[in-house]
């Protein structure tokens, strides 16, 4: 119907999978923070302490990882709003957070909770009439907001329904 029935925020997702990149591959933040969002890198193998690693593989691997907490609490969230109201029907689950913006952990997530992803970018309306605003810096940054609202909602009364 359109409505939303549940809005929660949960600090993870991105930045824990980011953070499993630099544990393993002994790189600074921003260099892993890149590899995590570049879902076809251009770099070879890097020397860790340990071995030589393909960091994509590496990557991928982080990413399958980080996907495990987040279905985790998308289930609860799940299996709650069913347990207060059996004839609740989840058609989708929205997604929005620096997380999605990563098409490999989207399709994990959804391959792992069974229920189709859509990603919410709540600037898909706006109209920039200004040409000097950057675009791209726009779209690469509108998932935020869907953050910075969703904690705004939990900090207050408001009710979505």
């Amino acid at each position: 119907n359109g409505q939303v029935e549940n809005h929660t925020s949960r600090p993870l997702g991105g930045n824990d999978i980011t953070e499993k990149i630099r544990d393993r591959l002994h790189l600074d933040w921003d260099a892993c923070e890149a590899m995590k969002l570049d879902s076809e890198p251009s770099f070879g193998s890097i020397e860790t302490p340990y071995r030589q690693v393909d960091p994509k593989q590496m990557v991928r691997r982080c990413v399958e990882e980080g996907v495990e907490p987040i279905a985790e609490e998308v289930g609860k969230i799940i299996e709650f709003q069913f347990k207060i109201k059996p004839s609740n029907v989840v058609p989708t689950v929205v997604l929005t957070g620096g997380v999605a913006h990563h098409p490999e952990l989207l399709r994990a997530l959804e391959r792992r909770i069974g229920f189709p992803i859509e990603v919410w970018n709540p600037t898909t309306n706006f109209a920039i009439l200004d040409r000097s605003v950057n675009r791209e810096a726009v779209t690469r940054h509108s998932l935020g907001l869907g953050v910075a609202m969703g904690l705004a909602l939990d900090d207050s009364q408001f009710s979505m329904r």
